[in-house]
């Protein structure tokens, strides 16, 4: 298919899924014969905007790379979730809530019983084909077909549910085929869905550069869909309102596709750090805030006994407005030194270098010194300094375990090309960044004026060698010349 056919077909496929999302939400409000309506609504309304997201997010990547399955199959997983959820409602509308109220109740009922299935398979494969649209290898084409045959499993069991178009199927499938869908087809199509994360993992922990990008963006999203899944359970606990935890899942579930998709059509691909970084800050932020609102209100209603006091809650909140800038400064702090050393505080890392220079003991502990300092300081798995002897180079000294990819530093010291810095970017890195660079090359200058040093004493001590050497040798060819002329003397 070309790529314009190809666009306007994922698109239709969005567009006629979006007036299913609206009437589904409408029959699920209806349907339901508890809560307040708007908040009711509100959370069905998320729940299909989840499921809608992923045809969109499908469509751009077929507009942009038509001839990737992974964007035909996030159409495809968003048209079976929509239809499924649309069918099933219409259809307990017709059939419980407003009996005879609708036509065609009783096969949009059966329709709902199966119409879904293929989501589960088709998340499994989208796992598995992420994200260029091909196997990792050839070992992993049992799990396609895993999901494969456990997604026609539950479609056939569905299908032979057409007799029974009535109330009774809304509720559930009955008998074998029902036992087939929920005790055999669901088991291994999310047994599918497990292999596939594993293979992500795989991956990931072999992969290099940009594939490794790529993988980062999917682990991403899936930890936050996963950081969603707690939260809700613990504000389920307490007693949040349902409407709540839909926005919230239904916020963090989105994810998934959106990160798929800037990880496969590579657009500020990579911003990664820069939203990790962001994420785990105002994470924290946002954790530390209520905790101590919490710690705040419950204290001091046990104390004053007066829970429930807006005074209380008032003096709990100035006392978040006043530690807020300040706690958020410090954990910024704590971040950026977990993810990328002390890149921040170049003039912290330079002093560390030049105390540690100052104290080591002997020549041979300074090279060694400065590739250590160097690897901390920007958590660097690799670090190594190598020195130039004429033509020839030679690591000096080295820190860390190397990796299949180093950059250079260049060294020197009064225009005179001392050595390099032999460093290996951090885990997922291709490079260094710009930030990454200016702390390189302040420590560089550094460490060139101490890999010169190193140099001079070591030519000087060379140079005394074979000074003294030629001396020694000097004195025994004296000594030969005086032995040898002695008999001739005496005769």
């Amino acid at each position: 298919m070309k790529n314009r056919a190809a666009s306007w077909t994922a698109w239709a496929l969005v567009a006629a899924a979006a007036p299913m999302c609206v009437a589904t939400s409408v029959f699920g409000v209806m349907r339901s014969s508890h809560g307040d309506g708007v908040n009711e609504f509100v959370g069905e309304a998320i729940q299909y905007l989840t499921q809608w997201s992923f045809g969109v997010v499908g469509a751009v990547i077929v507009s942009r790379r038509s001839a990737n399955p992974v964007g035909w199959m996030f159409c495809a997983l968003s048209l079976s979730t929509v239809l499924g959820s649309f069918t099933y409602e219409y259809g307990f509308y017709a059939l419980v809530t407003e009996p005879g109220s609708l036509p065609a109740g009783a096969e949009m009922a059966w329709l709902g019983r199966w119409v879904w299935a293929p989501s589960i398979g088709l998340l499994g494969l989208v796992l598995l084909y992420f994200p260029d649209g091909t196997l990792p290898s050839r070992r992993w084409a049992g799990v396609a077909w895993l999901a494969g045959g456990a997604t026609v499993l539950m479609v056939v069991a569905g299908l032979s549910a057409w007799p029974m178009r009535g109330p009774t199927l809304v509720e559930d499938v009955p008998g074998l085929r029902g036992a087939i869908i929920d005790n055999l087809g669901i088991p291994l199509a999310f047994m599918a869905v497990l292999a596939s994360a594993i293979s992500l993992i795989v991956r990931f922990r072999a992969a290099q550069g940009e594939l490794r990008r790529q993988l980062l963006w999917l682990a991403y999203a899936a930890g936050l869909t996963f950081t969603a899944v707690v939260g809700n359970t613990l504000l389920s606990a307490v007693g949040a309102p349902g409407w709540i935890l839909s926005v919230i899942f239904g916020l963090a579930f989105t994810a998934v596709p959106v990160a798929a998709a800037i990880a496969i059509l590579k657009y500020r691909l990579y911003d990664i750090d820069v939203i990790v970084n962001r994420t785990l800050v105002y994470g924290a932020l946002t954790a530390c805030v209520v905790g101590i609102y919490v710690v705040v209100v419950g204290y001091l209603g046990v104390m004053f006994r007066a829970q429930g006091n807006i005074a209380i809650s008032l003096l709990a909140t100035g006392v978040v407005a006043v530690l807020f800038a300040p706690l958020r400064d410090r954990l910024q702090r704590i971040v950026e030194r977990l993810m990328y050393g002390e890149r921040d505080d170049p003039y912290r890392v330079v002093s560390r270098l030049g105390a540690r220079l100052g104290d080591a003991l002997d020549l041979d502990s300074v090279l060694p010194t400065v590739a250590r300092t160097v690897r901390e300081a920007m958590k660097l798995p690799y670090a190594a300094v190598e020195l130039r002897d004429g033509d020839a180079r030679a690591v000096a000294a080295a820190d860390g375990s190397p990796t299949a990819s180093t950059e250079r530093i260049s060294l020197s010291h009064r225009g005179e090309d001392i050595g390099a810095l032999l460093l290996a970017p951090r885990a997922g890195e291709s490079g260094f960044s710009s930030a990454d660079r200016r702390l390189l090359n302040d420590l560089a200058r550094q460490a060139g004026a101490a890999a010169y040093a190193v140099r001079l004493t070591k030519d000087l001590q060379r140079s005394r060698e074979e000074l003294v050497a030629s001396r020694e040798e000097e004195r025994r060819r004296l000594r030969r010349d005086l032995h040898d002329g002695l008999p001739c003397l005496s005769g």
